[in-house]
């Protein structure tokens, strides 16, 4: 019996198919170019939505800054940096400064940042807003860095089919189109920084401080795990030569965080770890010095402590009519204050004011041992001026314990 040789009856069906198939990819990847969720095309149509595109801290959107767009001066670090460092201020003067801190991130992921950075050879100067929890080994890789430009092993074909056609990218894009339509602006700016620009009717900032204090102390991403080794102070150094190598002045600031971030690091019992990472990055800045003798030498300094502007007074529990000055919470700090700690960094005069004597100390072998005890000391002083607030602290780290 032979079988019949005819035209298979499938044929018509799978060309339908098929071709509906392209035409709906085409419509999404049509749609996504114009929208262009995360600025990495930059056509016409979707300029005109960049004020809504919420997506523009992420690792995808910021590398597409360093990829369309020339950068002098870069700034590196968490969250605190993003939200509180503004890279337009006057004190840049001319040149182009990008704020590259992302949320959530690590020194492993921050190095391949500044390696994707220099590639251009625009960089001149890099601040890196060293954070205590970019240092621990138990942070994992933030965020889709694996899926951004910063991934040294993206493939280039995979990244730009997710950003034209995936479920993820057509999200963001619709997301965009609608916070337009109702008006609701993204806090993001061109530059890579957050501006906070929405009035709060109403907040207890001792609460917030409770709230993110407990976060801390409880997930083992921050205080909960914290483990400090070699790799990452390694990390660190690797950092240093680069910049030294293609001639790229470096600075590194501890941005300030409230007295109270610090005693929760103390209630962690990450004290004694915290003073030696300060003291590995003196050590590692302080061994570049001595091997390139006759180059200006790095610099890093530290806004942390006990006292001054960064023992900000905390109003009352369920005080929701006094705002600080200076703080959102006890982690991030507000612009003004950011504004105030780049003025002393670039030995600029702060605006409205003078620049307060305890604020901003630059690090070297010479005076670390005395700068830490003399926040040591200033923290007994503390404690004693508000112990209802030490005893807050401790609580939520034995609440956070015993979660464990």
């Amino acid at each position: 019996m032979k079988v019949s040789q005819g035209r298979n009856p499938f044929r018509p069906y799978l060309k339908t198919w098929l071709s509906l198939t392209a035409v709906a990819l085409s419509a999404v990847g049509l749609f996504n170019l114009a929208v262009d969720p995360f600025r990495a095309y930059r056509l016409a149509f979707g300029g005109r939505l960049d004020a809504y595109k919420s997506k523009m801290n992420t690792r995808t959107a910021k590398a597409e800054l360093l990829q369309h767009d020339a950068c002098n001066v870069l700034l590196l670090g968490s969250s605190r940096a993003e939200m509180g460092v503004d890279p337009l201020l006057p004190d840049w003067g001319a040149r182009r400064v990008y704020n590259l801190a992302l949320e959530g991130t690590n020194l492993y992921e921050t190095t391949y940042v500044l390696r994707y950075a220099l590639r251009s050879g625009e960089v001149k100067k890099v601040i890196l807003f060293a954070d205590f929890l970019m240092f621990t080994e138990s942070r994992t890789v933030g965020g889709d860095f694996e899926k951004s430009r910063f991934n040294p092993e993206r493939n280039v074909v995979e990244y730009h089919l997710d950003n034209v056609l995936s479920m993820y990218a057509t999200k963001c894009s619709f997301r965009a189109l609608k916070d337009c339509a109702q008006g609701k602006r993204t806090q993001m700016r061109p530059h890579g920084n957050i501006i906070i620009s929405r009035a709060m009717k109403a907040v207890d900032h001792q609460a917030a401080m409770e709230k993110v204090i407990g976060r801390f102390l409880a997930d083992p991403q921050t205080y909960g795990s914290y483990v400090y080794g070699p790799s990452r102070i390694s990390l660190f150094g690797e950092m240093v030569r680069r910049c030294r190598d293609r001639g790229v002045e470096l600075m590194v600031v501890i941005l300030p965080v409230h007295a109270l971030q610090l005693e929760a690091i103390r209630a962690a019992g990450l004290w004694e770890t915290f003073e030696t990472w300060k003291t590995d990055m003196v050590n590692s800045l302080a061994d570049d010095a001595d091997a390139h003798r006759r180059a200006k030498p790095f610099v890093l300094w530290d806004f942390t402590g006990y006292s001054g502007i960064v023992a900000e007074p905390v109003p009352a529990k369920g005080q929701t009519t006094v705002r600080m000055k200076w703080f959102w919470e006890s982690s991030h700090f507000k612009k003004k204050l950011g504004d105030l700690a780049i003025c002393r960094i670039l030995a600029q005069a702060p605006p409205g004011g003078e620049m307060p004597d305890d604020f901003g100390v630059k690090l070297t072998p010479a005076n670390i041992a005395s700068h830490l005890a003399r926040i040591r000391a200033n923290r007994e002083a503390y404690a004693r001026k508000h112990p209802e607030h030490i005893q807050m602290v401790q609580k939520l780290a034995r609440e956070a314990r015993a979660k464990r």
